[in-house]
C-alpha cells in the first residue's frame, strides 16, 4: 500500500476534519485520544511547513 505524502493543502484538510469531530459530542475517550494524537502531528508539520517557507522566501528576498 502506497502512502500518499503529506502535503499542507491535505494536513490542512485532515486537521479540518479532525476539528469537526472533535466539536461532535458523541465522541469516545478512545477516539479523542487518537485524533488529538493525530491533530497536534498535523499542527507541527503545518508549523514546520510554514517556517521553512518563510526561511526560502527570505533567502531569496537576498
Amino acid at each position: 500500500m502506497s502512502k500518499k505524502k503529506l502535503t499542507y493543502q491535505s494536513a490542512s484538510e485532515e486537521l479540518n476534519n479532525i476539528a469537526s469531530q472533535l466539536e461532535d459530542d458523541n465522541v469516545n475517550i478512545d477516539d479523542l485520544e487518537k485524533l488529538v494524537k493525530r491533530g497536534r502531528e498535523l499542527v507541527l508539520f503545518c508549523q514546520e511547513k510554514l517556517r521553512s517557507t518563510q526561511e526560502q522566501i527570505k533567502k531569496s528576498e537576498q
